[in-house]
């Protein structure tokens, strides 16, 4: 996985599905803060693969499963 560049452009970024009363939960025991109170995540997992074609464009897709993520 050290191949994969984990920066997005914010149009691909879509609203979290989860079930109303469910909120995501993270252990903050786990993550380790640096002084300006940010973290690095780490990909676990690809889950699902996909291309979308765009007029004469093929735009490869990838869903990532994060390390402090969650169970969702």
């Amino acid at each position: 996985m050290s191949g994969i560049h984990p920066v997005f452009h914010i149009s691909m970024l879509r609203l979290a599905k989860s079930k109303a009363d469910e909120r995501p939960t993270v252990d903050l025991s786990q993550i380790d803060l640096s002084e300006d109170i940010s973290y690095e995540d780490q990909p676990v997992q690809i889950l699902d693969r996909m291309v979308q074609q765009l007029k004469d464009k093929f735009i490869p897709k990838v869903l990532v499963k994060w390390q402090f993520q969650g169970d969702s």
